[in-house]
């Protein structure tokens, strides 16, 4: 599977979708994904990965953005989750 598939949902799929992601028990599990993601954010910083604070100056972003993800199907397309987590724009990001 490549990442320019395009796959057709049926109408009831994205209906069951956005129930299931506006459901009680899913948004409790994502305000736990937020928040796991802001205290990220702030380890990130307080060790001078975010933003450049030069004296007497605004601070600039080290990087783009925090990008956290879940591959289902790798290259192979072989089922088995990739999680990743890692700085757009930062120095180990591959696509620089």
């Amino acid at each position: 599977m490549t990442d320019d598939t395009i796959v057709g949902h049926h109408l009831f799929d994205a209906g069951h979708e956005r129930a299931v992601m506006h459901a009680e028990e899913a948004q409790r599990l994502q305000d736990a994904v937020f928040n796991a993601l802001a205290a990220y954010v702030d380890y990130l910083d307080r060790h001078g990965l975010i933003w450049d604070t030069p004296p007497d100056d605004l601070p600039t972003p080290k990087a783009r953005r925090l990008v956290a993800s879940v591959d289902f199907c790798d290259a192979d397309d072989a089922v088995a989750p990739i999680y990743e987590i890692g700085l757009e724009g930062g120095p180990l990001d591959r696509r620089r």
